[in-house]
């Protein structure tokens, strides 16, 4: 039985690809175990994994890192994302013993990481190969505002032997043995399905299209502009208590295929999230993105958007701004993308399988 160690950070992307890549990869393959290492955020990925639940086993680092926010506002709360970053500092050798002494008591085959730094010098310190994943590292985010403070995370990453770069990714080629760029890739899409929930969308209120709203985070009760109402549009939403309009549709919280509902969509119009990005970029469906530009991930998504000509993209400076941008077609210049979810599988599935480790070594 191989044993994959999954590390995933905190945020909705990291989750979803998680999710797919596991759903996919535990369903062909019985011979996996997975411990998925979490920090926070586990219960969606126990309910899209419940049909494996003998398979994984989950196991919680006890900090993490992430931005921190000011309450209801993009912007980031500096002092505090400071505090939480010398905290993790504070533990990091302890962290690393903990999760190398994990990896050598409970033979570990490999190591996959989207992409917590703590994975690569326990596993390399282990004895066990690894893979990183990811638009961007913690410390290409925090370096721009902590850059002596975060050079603890240039060296973590550089301990990687293989890294998959992701499309938005501003990354140096951080693995040992080799690096490659998968830019895109969602879940598998039933095209029978798609039809089907499009046609009664549009049958039911008399509309003549459908749009993807995606609000990034829950923002609680939100009421559309009347301007939206006023287009004989429906709207897909993709979180928070959206009021205010009739023709909207919330996508299921733990929805096992989402890309599904963006396929079934004529246009998008979102905060700037990889995995919503992504469902647009295979689909085809032409996107607005509403981007905070202070964030650095925001703004290599905002280029990964321009680059790949998937739509257009707009300078806002709160979440509510969003409502001001109009429900027109965007122009979308880009051609289909690749969906490049059987390569990852692919690589996963040689390093875990057929890639020898370092040698484990004894405690």
């Amino acid at each position: 039985m191989a044993h994959l160690v999954y590390y995933v950070s905190v945020g909705k992307a990291h989750m979803k690809r998680c999710a797919l890549i596991l759903e996919a990869l535990l369903h062909s393959h019985d011979e996996i175990h997975v411990t998925i290492v979490y920090c926070e955020g586990i219960r969606y990925l126990r309910r899209r994994l419940s049909r494996f639940k003998n398979k994984i086993h989950y196991r919680q680092l006890p900090i993490a890192l992430n931005y921190i926010f000011y309450s209801n506002e993009l912007r980031v709360n500096v002092m505090q994302t400071q505090e939480q970053l010398l905290a993790y500092k504070d533990d990091w050798e302890k962290l690393i013993a903990h999760e190398r002494h994990y990896l050598m008591t409970n033979e570990a085959h490999f190591v996959f990481s989207d992409i917590e730094p703590v994975a690569f010098p326990a596993a390399q310190q282990a004895g066990v190969r690894s893979a990183g994943m990811g638009h961007f590292t913690w410390y290409t985010l925090m370096m721009e505002w902590f850059p002596e403070e975060s050079l603890f995370l240039k060296q973590a990453y550089e301990q990687m032997d293989q890294w998959i770069a992701l499309a938005g990714h501003k990354e140096p080629n951080w693995g040992n043995v080799g690096s490659c760029t998968l830019d895109w890739f969602t879940g598998e899409i039933n095209i029978k399905r798609v039809r089907r929930m499009r046609k009664k969308w549009l049958q039911q209120t008399g509309n003549d299209r459908v749009a993807f709203v995606g609000l990034e985070k829950d923002l609680g009760n939100i009421r559309l502009p009347q301007t939206w109402s006023n287009e004989k549009t429906v709207i897909v939403v993709s979180s928070g208590s959206v009021t205010g309009n009739t023709n909207v549709v919330p996508i299921p919280t733990f929805e096992r295929f989402p890309q599904e509902f963006m396929a079934a969509c004529d246009l998008a119009i979102m905060r700037p999230s990889w995995d919503t990005i992504a469902e647009a970029a295979v689909t085809g469906k032409p996107i607005r993105v509403a981007v905070q530009h202070k964030l650095p991930e925001e703004r290599g998504l905002r280029e990964a958007v321009k680059h790949f000509g998937l739509g257009e993209t707009v300078i806002i400076d709160s979440t509510q701004d969003i409502f001001d941008l109009p429900l027109k077609l965007p122009v979308r210049a880009g051609v289909t993308a690749t969906n490049q979810l059987p390569r990852v599988l692919t690589l996963l599935r040689y390093w875990l399988f057929h890639q020898p480790s370092t040698g484990i070594k004894t405690l």
